[in-house]
């Protein structure tokens, strides 16, 4: 049976002053008529229960715990190393992912042995050989933070940069910078330095950069569309707001 009452919830918003909806715990959810209310006791008492222990069986909740480094294994996606142990026995050919962000710096290990197999981004590693149980295949991946941009004709994108480590890709909250429009930041030309946050989310890597605000110049706080006025020779631009 599952417990929510003890359970945390997620993402704890209880304290943030931009949003107005509050967790709840479930049995504090009360349905009165003859219709969602049978249902929901069904789904509680039945059918939750049951696909958790499907999933519990099944080892699928455990690639959860991997990701999230509570048991052995791997960190990925916030780490670039990962384990892979073979529980098979033959001569079969195992093909590993190169993903193409890894643009180099991979590497792949069989038993602490380094491997000659072509690592490719975008392609696969193919490993074929006699495998036994117990035999282990190590992964890194190398992760560094890069600065992605879009194609000129994405016009919402125009003059902007995504940050991507890995496959992920990361953005700005308001709820971490109060005090600046996330719209003005402008990233500063040093690499953002990674650190790993075991008790945010269940434990992710996050990203810190120093930026500065490049905020609109004064008078365009009440004014979306200015009228143009007559461009001097060679420039074109708004006529100040006044």
């Amino acid at each position: 049976m599952l417990d929510s009452s003890q359970r945390q919830p997620i993402v704890d918003t209880s304290r943030s002053p931009h949003v107005r909806l509050r967790p709840l715990p479930l049995e504090a959810v009360k349905l009165a008529d003859n219709f969602w209310e049978p249902r929901r006791r069904i789904n509680r008492d039945v059918t939750l229960p049951s696909q958790y222990r499907h999933l519990e069986e099944t080892g699928r909740l455990d690639n959860f715990r991997r990701a999230s480094g509570k048991i052995g294994g791997t960190r990925y996606p916030w780490d670039g190393s990962v384990e892979i142990n073979v529980e098979s026995e033959g001569r079969f050919a195992l093909m590993l992912r190169i993903p193409a962000w890894c643009e180099e710096g991979a590497a792949v290990e069989v038993n602490s042995e380094p491997v000659a197999a072509e690592l490719s981004p975008g392609s696969y590693a193919n490993l074929r050989r006699t495998w036994r149980p117990g035999d282990t295949i190590n992964i890194n991946l190398s992760m560094p933070v890069r600065r992605i941009e879009c194609h000129p004709y994405v016009a919402e994108n125009a003059g902007r940069v995504a940050l991507m480590r890995g496959p992920l890709l990361y953005c700005v909250e308001q709820t971490d910078n109060q005090d600046v429009d996330p719209r003005d930041l402008v990233l500063n030309s040093e690499e953002p330095t990674v650190r790993f946050e075991p008790n945010l989310l269940g434990g992710v890597a996050v990203l810190q950069a120093e930026a500065r605000s490049a905020a609109p110049g004064a008078g365009w706080e009440d004014r979306l569309y200015p009228v143009l006025g007559i461009p001097r020779k060679g420039t074109l631009g708004p006529t100040p707001p006044g």
